[in-house]
């Protein structure tokens, strides 16, 4: 876990998203107008406050369980008295709870954690935000995927994202929807700016092998309909199978790109050094290897293999 040291706290506090610092001249953007998407918490405190040291850690940490429902904003105010005078801030630790750009509670002085937790679901319920877990949203759009709503799917695995940090299953399920809906341009910039270790995960392997075929493949329907002839006319034409399989598979149907592949390597496994089989392999990658069409393809691949 990535930690900050608060020169004016002793106490290492996990970083987050979060939870910021303001001031002043920066309280418009981070509060008044951030309030319009969700609810934030000001934390009014100052480094000689015993209570505010004990208050702001435990803030903290219901702001983090709450990931991303409700945001904590801090402010010192020997260093930012103009928004405490505003705001009438006569003694500290104060929290004072916006939504849509207004005050809707407060609390002050000393708080028990569980005051805090109950503060915080008393704020969520009056600014109308939904209780809904991260594993219930996230059941919510596999299933929509799996269902290939992808238009819907999406922005609940990008609301996941935003509320938990480093959730592949989000990640992956998020890739999938923009390769699905055929978002190319955004998928290419967040392929490119991921780290070698995301291709660990099976699904964004998938998604990334799928995109390099889609991009590598010309799709022209007329030598869709010349690669048909071709094999049509001679069913020992490797060349177009697999020319044709490569079409397919960009246009999503993967198990006539299959189909065609497995025949290539039935009629001759060996023509050009198993290049039809090197395909399909890559094709797998690209499908998943708990799609059905690759676990069916793979028993048929077994079975010419060892006939």
């Amino acid at each position: 876990m990535n930690l900050i040291l608060d020169d004016n706290n002793t106490s290492q506090q996990p970083a987050s998203n979060y939870i910021i610092d303001s001031n002043d001249q920066s309280f418009m953007d981070d509060v008044i107008n951030q309030s319009m998407s969700y609810p934030i918490l000001v934390d009014f405190w100052a480094p000689w406050c015993e209570p505010c040291k004990q208050l702001t850690p435990l803030l903290e940490k219901q702001v983090n369980q709450a990931r991303g429902k409700v945001r904590l904003v801090k402010i010192n105010i020997d260093d930012n008295p103009m928004v405490a005078g505003q705001m009438g801030i006569q003694s500290i630790p104060a929290i004072i709870a916006f939504f849509q750009q207004r005050p809707i509670d407060a609390i002050q002085g000393a708080q028990q954690p569980a005051q805090i937790k109950s503060f915080i679901e008393r704020l969520l319920k009056m600014a109308g935000v939904a209780d809904d877990d991260v594993d219930t949203m996230l059941a919510q759009a596999e299933d929509l995927l799996e269902n290939e709503d992808y238009a819907s799917a999406m922005p609940l695995f990008e609301q996941v994202m935003q509320d938990v940090q480093d959730d592949m299953s989000a990640l992956s399920g998020f890739l999938m929807c923009l390769l699905k809906l055929n978002e190319h341009d955004r998928l290419s910039e967040i392929l490119d700016a991921l780290e070698n270790d995301a291709f660990k995960n099976e699904r964004i392997n998938s998604v990334k092998t799928m995109f390099d075929l889609i991009k590598n493949s010309d799709i022209n329907p007329a030598d869709i309909k010349t690669y048909t002839d071709n094999i049509n006319n001679d069913p020992y034409d490797h060349a177009s199978r697999i020319q044709l399989a490569k079409i397919l598979i960009a246009q999503d149907k993967g198990q006539e790109a299959c189909d065609h592949l497995l025949e290539s390597i039935r009629l001759d496994r060996e023509w050009n050094e198993e290049a039809a089989r090197q395909e399909l392999l890559t094709i797998f990658d690209a499908l998943g290897g708990g799609n059905p069409i690759v676990m069916k393809s793979r028993r048929r691949l077994s079975s010419i293999i060892f006939a």
